[in-house]
Parts: structure tokens; C-alpha cells; sequence
């Protein structure tokens, strides 16, 4: 059985004050380039003259086992209310 990595990008959040202002802050998730993880990056503009941009980089397999238990946790978390 054939696995294949992850491929291409997906902006999460996009934060502007005006449409003809550029973008304060971008939370983009991206594959890297050999397909064997995902790159969360954190872009933030907000500060007056300052720029901040954070990268996290998560394996495929930690990325899809990350969303699997958080989502049992939600359904565990609902029935209990």
C-alpha cells in the first residue's frame, strides 16, 4: 500500500482592518516540501512597525493522531454534559 504526504495550503484565518489595507494577521497551514509534515505559520502584523511570524511544524501522522484524540475528548466532554 502506497502512502502519500500531505500536499498544498490552506489559509486558517485571515484579519484586515479594511479590504484595500494589507492583511494584519495570517494563520496559514502548509505542507512542507518533501510531504512529510504540515507547517503551521502565524503571520502578525498588528504592532505599529512590527512584524512577528511563528512556524510549527507537525508530522502528518502527529497531526492526524493530535485530531483524533481531541475529537474523541470533544465527544467524551459532550455525552458528559
Amino acid at each position: 500500500m502506497d502512502i502519500e504526504g500531505a500536499v498544498g495550503t490552506m489559509t486558517l484565518m485571515s484579519k484586515a482592518v479594511s479590504a484595500a489595507q494589507p492583511k494584519l494577521r495570517v494563520m496559514r497551514l502548509e505542507a512542507s516540501i518533501d510531504g512529510t509534515a504540515v507547517i503551521l505559520t502565524d503571520v502578525d502584523l498588528t504592532g505599529m512597525g512590527i512584524s512577528r511570524e511563528v512556524c510549527y511544524r507537525i508530522t502528518v501522522a502527529e497531526l492526524v493522531s493530535a485530531i483524533e484524540v481531541h475529537g474523541v475528548e470533544q465527544w467524551l466532554d459532550s455525552l458528559s454534559r
